[in-house]
């Protein structure tokens, strides 16, 4: 069935046949084969990727809504250098532009936009990269202490006057110390951002 299909298909499958009736593609990671009706793919964003002469790659960047303009920088132009190092797999940076800010989440969403040496015909070599181009820019990030993390249903804990979560106190017994935890209140509130 072909909506069952259709969320996969941006990355993960690949055309092998084409008639006046049916495509025959096949799925990449586990290989297997399905024909589907052409009027099915009619709704279908399709996308050509041996027209393409370089992938793009974007990945998205959280940093935490305090970090300064120069601290940005700073961690563009290193990553600069790794793009300009790792020439086999990178041409250039297309962009790099703060997409959103959530300051209820304390976060700014930036965008980088990288474009690869080969096309997306290439996807595996491509995703692995990407994953590399990730994890570097995650370390960069946590090095200089700029990565925000981002809690997705933020929670505030509210509790009664005089109704208080009682803080870890040693037990001392006679087999030795042991930790009393206490729970919270029954008359505790949570409240839930959407």
């Amino acid at each position: 069935h072909m909506s069952d299909f259709s969320m996969f298909l941006p990355q993960l499958f690949l055309q092998e046949d084409v008639n006046l009736s049916y495509t025959t593609l096949r799925f990449a990671a586990t290989n297997e084969v399905a024909t589907i009706t052409n009027g099915s793919l009619a709704q279908l964003r399709i996308h050509n990727g041996n027209r393409d002469q370089n992938a793009l790659v974007t990945v998205p960047l959280f940093f935490r809504v305090t970090t300064t303009h120069e601290e940005v920088m700073q961690f563009y132009h290193t990553v600069e250098v790794f793009i300009n190092e790792n020439d086999q797999a990178w041409k250039r940076i297309k962009f790099f532009r703060t997409e959103s800010l959530n300051t209820a989440l304390g976060y700014i969403e930036y965008r980088l936009r990288v474009e690869h040496v080969h096309s997306h015909q290439a996807t595996p070599k491509i995703m692995i990269q990407k994953g590399e181009l990730l994890r570097f820019c995650l370390r960069e990030m946590l090095k200089r202490d700029i990565h925000a993390i981002i809690s997705h249903s933020p929670i505030d804990l509210y509790i009664e006057k005089g109704q208080g979560i009682q803080d870890l106190e040693p037990d001392l017994t006679m087999d030795g110390p042991k930790k009393k935890v206490s729970s919270l209140p029954k008359d505790a509130v949570f409240k839930q951002y959407h």
